[in-house]
């Protein structure tokens, strides 16, 4: 794939890697407590290996459906969608080949601090019906933020839930692995799994292991298990992570309902040119999105079949800060 990367940069000192490839995040640097500029996500310094360890969706966007379809049969309002078998017997991140994750996308705009990417996912894709006009747009922000738009828009009623699949790491440089993390995440409530499909009901996590209410340190959790979905309720700041060490903190904010958290524990290991690596338990994936399963009682937590005349539309913010 002749992929290309576009480095964007905001006066308040961030800045971004990108590429085409999947309309994904590369790199970010943002300042640590002494200033000194860090990247905070995993990524290869090769480009061939975002092909090589397309599993791995390292930065991606991820769509049209973010997440797994159980027997790779979408069922929504009387209609039913089979599509491709790419995680046996289910449908997982879009269905492999053609998958946004997977596909070079358009710059259609681009100033020093942000990019529009641009994609049209045809009709059938993946078993997908009609043609999904996808805009993918990050922005540097005069708060030291990152934000990611995504919008989508159809000729057929077509279901969609985009999500975008960077992994965190605010220790410098990868480094380090995760324990040296604290994660605060803003839900009581978990999706119950089989098989890592949500089984329609939802449980409370008060008082157990998943319960990261309250800020809490990895190193004291089972956190290399992380893979799970979270309630997150109001819209607003969903996730916190926080790495003493550098004193770089991250605050997500969402409208999304719910919030998975994946600690990359089938992560491919590499080590980089630079030294840095990839691999299980070294990022922390969050992904903002909907559930495509039927779940009880919660209609609003459930992926919508997009329509002719609608736009769909996720927007994240991942928000920085330093201190001593």
């Amino acid at each position: 794939m002749n992929s290309t990367q576009i480095t964007l940069r905001h006066p308040v000192g961030t800045s971004a890697v990108l590429s085409t490839c999947g309309a994904r995040l590369v790199k970010l640097h943002v300042p640590d407590k002494h200033g000194i500029l860090t990247n905070v996500v995993l990524g290869f310094s090769n480009p061939d290996h975002y092909e090589e360890f397309q599993d791995d969706l390292i930065g991606a966007t991820v769509g049209r459906l973010a997440g797994r379809v159980e027997n790779a049969t979408f069922i929504r309002d009387g209609f039913t969608y089979p599509l491709t078998i790419n995680s046996p017997p289910h449908h997982l991140h879009g269905g492999g080949e053609d998958a946004l994750d997977r596909v070079n996308w358009e710059v259609s705009d681009q100033t020093e601090s942000e990019v529009t990417f641009t994609h049209m996912s045809v009709n059938g894709s993946n078993g997908y019906p009609g043609n999904l006009t996808v805009t993918a747009r990050y922005s540097l922000t005069s708060d030291m933020s990152l934000l990611i738009e995504y919008f989508a828009t159809t000729d057929q009623t077509t279901p969609v839930n985009l999500t975008h699949h960077s992994y965190w790491n605010l220790s410098g440089a990868n480094q380090e692995d995760l324990s040296g993390h604290v994660l605060k995440i803003n839900a009581l409530e978990v999706l119950d799994t089989h098989d890592l499909i949500p089984s329609g009901e939802v449980s409370s996590i008060e008082g157990t292991d998943l319960d990261y209410s309250e800020p809490s340190a990895l190193s004291e959790r089972p956190w290399t298990e992380l893979d799970n979905s979270f309630i997150s309720g109001e819209p607003g700041v969903v996730a916190e992570l926080w790495h003493p060490g550098t004193g770089i903190r991250l605050s997500l904010t969402s409208q999304q309902p719910v919030l998975q958290v994946y600690a990359g524990k089938f992560l491919s290991p590499i080590t980089n040119e630079d030294g840095s690596r990839v691999g299980p338990g070294l990022g922390l994936a969050l992904e903002p999105q909907h559930v495509n399963s039927a779940i009880s009682g919660r209609p609003e937590l459930q992926t919508i079949l997009l329509k002719p005349g609608m736009t769909y539309s996720n927007i994240m913010k991942f928000t920085f800060s330093s201190a001593r």
